[in-house]
């Protein structure tokens, strides 16, 4: 509940959570932190993500760490 509340105080001040799973790789906004083979995953897409990353408006806070395709 605590946890639901810090959120709701976040996106009131504009800070959103970046969606980046299955997004092409954007070094602006994400930290690739390692690659693998996915099959069925087109090269340079994100596989997985290790720690969420945020934005204020147009401002990035922190890039999103992600596992990418090779």
């Amino acid at each position: 509940m605590t946890f639901k509340l810090f959120l709701d105080v976040l996106n009131k001040h504009g800070v959103t959570k970046i969606d980046a799973k299955d997004q092409a790789f954007d070094h602006n906004i994400h930290e690739a932190m390692t690659t693998i083979d996915q099959p069925g995953v087109e090269s340079g897409h994100v596989v997985d993500v290790i720690q969420e990353g945020y934005k204020m408006g147009d401002r990035l806070l922190r890039p999103a760490r992600v596992i990418i395709a090779k």
